[in-house]
């Protein structure tokens, strides 16, 4: 399963990959992850947006912000899985418009981590069977 992450909050970027990762390697799944603390750097960064699962976009950044992020995936491929994290409540529900697999206040998001990441993990399997 290949992951991007991103949010401009460089703590909650490292939490947030050593918690997916100890979910990865508690259910035996492979998993790569790339993080970035720009949504402007991820998307020079991406090489092949094909091979990404699961995208993880904090929606308060300077620059370019998630939604505008998530236009351009949802553009990209309408069924991609989007996995909304915000420090702003009022944030998380704008999302809406976007269709995210999952969305959440990150301080609710931090105690459902595991929960989202298996729904989005289930979604991918269903659209690309072994």
């Amino acid at each position: 399963m290949n992951l991007i992450l991103c949010d401009d909050d460089k703590v909650f970027l490292n939490k947030l990959e050593i918690r997916i990762r100890g979910l990865c390697q508690k259910h035996k799944i492979a998993v790569k992850m790339e993080c970035y603390v720009s949504a402007k750097e991820m998307l020079e960064g991406i090489k092949n947006l094909d091979e990404i699962s699961v995208f993880f976009i904090d929606i308060d950044m300077p620059e370019v912000n998630g939604f505008e992020v998530a236009s351009y995936l949802k553009k990209w491929n309408r069924e991609c899985c989007i996995v909304f994290v915000s420090n702003k409540d009022d944030l998380v529900f704008q999302s809406l418009v976007y269709h995210p697999s999952f969305l959440s206040a990150r301080h609710i998001w931090m105690r459902n981590w595991s929960r989202s990441c298996w729904n989005c993990r289930k979604r991918q399997e269903r659209k690309f069977p072994k």
